[in-house]
């Protein structure tokens, strides 16, 4: 049976909904996992064709429309087909909606530009109208004509992985990927998504526990969360992934631990979670987590815990621990001054006053030593320490030593301290 590989909206044009605003959740298509429906194989490029595009298939009184561009590919190596006789399948990609949310095919054939004929590819696509085959009209069609898939042209790239000539395809078959390194920002490829998919149909088919464990921890590495154009961050379809095949709590408990780390590693965690993390791995006795925590609740106006915090790791960060103890110091005797009690407020300042003299004092010291926070801070020279830090006496850009000393810490929670600096270095200090 041919296989139409197709980018539409089914369900759109399934009921010949109303013109209203489209718009595109998605900052790209997620990977949600296994779906039975998903075509996941190894084949090679035939031919580029053409059709006449039908937006309303249930109603055969409106003409077919514009002519769309696709390309034909024999199936070479399998590694999930919804259709198992399957051995040849077309593939239009699809643009962007248009105000119908309808999804249009290609009317420019150069987007076949990149896949001439003869090239051997690896594809992943989900099958077209996947939650409406009991349909008897759907059903009906998919019986008399050809199935089809969905793929997203502006995505296609993602779905249709070029493969060199002599590639050696049951070897590609059998190769696991390491999904190491996690890149910051989480570049995105063709190859780790197909990577993806075909370990999604590993995890389907494996029996024993230990094994889904392992490839879900694998897959921890390269799945990216799903990012709306909001800027939101969704993890959930990992997260149902590892309830679904990890029934043990306590292994899924670990999976999701794994998954929390390298999310943080990758500064791809939603805000809410972002402070949850923080504060487990604070708990877990985490120096570095304590003062970040430490730092995050003066933002809080949680100014005692904050202090108590920053105090566990004045011995290990001396220079910010001290100076966010004067910090919530004085944002404690601005507090008290508002509630008109003067005398409480003079003790606060006395010790926001001598912590901030502590900490201009030990980041001289430790700057001489190299520690990164010390020569931040003295580089930036934030007002409060000032007046302890004197000028800068050495001969260096000011704003190169900003620059090379921003490279070594956390600029988020340089931010929070209200030290960071104005200064353009072309990157965004350590994650």
């Amino acid at each position: 049976m041919k296989i139409t590989v197709y980018l539409l909206s089914a369900l759109i044009a399934l009921l010949h909904l109303p013109a209203q605003a489209c718009s595109r959740a998605y900052m790209y298509t997620p990977f949600t996992g296994f779906h039975d429906a998903q075509f996941v194989f190894y084949g090679e490029v035939t031919a580029h064709i053409s059709k006449r595009e039908c937006h309303y298939i249930l109603r055969p009184d409106i003409p077919c429309e514009n002519v769309v561009h696709g390309m034909r590919l024999r199936i070479l190596e399998s590694v999930h087909l919804p259709e198992p006789a399957s051995r040849e399948v077309d593939l239009y990609p699809l643009g962007g909606p248009d105000a119908g949310c309808r999804r249009s095919g290609v009317p420019d054939p150069s987007v076949l530009a990149s896949y001439p004929i003869g090239l051997r590819v690896a594809v992943a696509a989900p099958m077209r109208f996947a939650n409406v085959r009991t349909d008897p009209v759907i059903a009906k069609m998919l019986r008399d004509g050809p199935i089809e898939l969905v793929v997203d042209a502006s995505e296609i790239g993602q779905s249709i992985v070029p493969l060199a000539p002599d590639a050696d395809l049951s070897k590609l078959h059998r190769y696991v990927e390491s999904y190491e390194p996690v890149m910051t920002g989480w570049t995105y490829s063709g190859a780790l998504s197909f990577e993806l998919h075909k370990d999604a149909v590993r995890l389907s088919q494996e029996a024993t526990p230990q094994a889904r464990y392992q490839i879900i921890e694998r897959m921890a590495r390269g799945w990216r969360p799903a990012q709306f154009m909001s800027g939101n961050i969704d993890d959930s379809a990992y997260e149902k992934t590892v309830r679904k095949y990890v029934p043990d709590q306590a292994a899924a408990r670990v999976l999701l631990d794994i998954r929390a780390d390298i999310l943080y590693r990758a500064n791809m965690m939603a805000p809410p979670r972002l402070s949850a993390y923080i504060n487990r791995q604070a708990e877990l006795g985490n120096p570095e987590f304590q003062l970040y925590w430490g730092i995050t609740r003066l933002g809080t106006k949680d100014y005692a815990e904050s202090a108590q915090w920053l105090k566990r790791v004045e011995g290990t960060f001396p220079v910010p621990a001290t100076y966010g103890m004067a910090l919530a110091h004085m944002q404690r005797a601005d507090d008290l001054r508002g509630r008109d009690l003067p005398n409480a407020a003079s003790r606060e300042q006395k010790l926001a006053d001598a912590a901030f003299q502590h900490a201009a004092h030990t980041a001289l010291r430790l700057a001489r030593q190299g520690d990164p926070w010390a020569l931040y801070i003295v580089a930036v020279r934030p007002p409060a320490l000032q007046a302890w830090l004197g000028k800068n006496a050495t001969k260096a850009d000011p704003a190169a030593e900003i620059c090379s000393a921003a490279q070594k810490i956390p600029m988020l929670y340089a931010s929070l301290l209200g030290i960071s600096s104005m200064q353009s270095c072309g990157h965004s200090g350590r994650k």
